[in-house]
């Protein structure tokens, strides 16, 4: 009895224990994190991230550049070609820009309409496209019937030849007896 009277004495002991006179628990801790900066946070992460992306692309690039160095001559200066090719559209595209902005912004004014145009109307090609694929589906269909069906009389008229022969063959036998 004496020794149940104990655990339940250090039981409450262990219940009712002041946080507050702890050395390792302050409100200040709680403060802080309640006048944390969450957008700096989040900024924080941002940045993170934003690097993360920014050593991927240069690891990429270098085992990309480590590729072409291996791969054999003849891809090496298709590589080449098609860098110098870039990087002269680039240097055109910024030089026209810097020269006279508003023509450049006109310019792609002008070609993002075109495309928009060509996309729309590669998007009704598309519907007249998936339209015509219907057609030929449901007249497919159609033919399909219609050919079962021709299959069926096909079978039908083979079947009374058959018995047509069976009756010729049969009927033939029986006169000859006769005679």
């Amino acid at each position: 009895m004496e020794n149940n009277t104990n655990n339940n004495m250090n039981e409450m002991k262990a219940n009712s224990y002041d946080w507050s006179g702890d050395s390792t628990y302050s409100t200040s801790t709680v403060q802080d994190a309640s006048n944390t900066n969450w957008d700096n946070a989040e900024r924080m992460r941002s940045k993170k991230s934003i690097s993360k992306l920014l050593w991927g692309s240069v690891a990429g690039g270098l085992l990309g550049a480590t590729a072409v160095l291996i791969a054999d001559r003849a891809t090496r200066e298709d590589v080449w070609k098609g860098t110098v090719k870039v990087k002269d559209k680039t240097v055109s595209l910024v030089s026209s820009a810097v020269s006279d902005p508003n023509s450049f912004v006109d310019q792609v004014e002008e070609t993002s309409t075109h495309v928009s145009q060509i996309m729309a109307e590669a998007a009704d090609n598309m519907k007249n496209a998936k339209s015509k694929v219907n057609e030929l589906k449901d007249t497919s269909s159609e033919a399909l019937g219609i050919m079962q069906e021709a299959k069926t009389e096909v079978q039908n008229a083979g079947g009374k030849l058959m018995e047509a022969g069976k009756e010729v063959t049969s009927g033939g036998a029986s006169n000859n007896r006769t005679m």
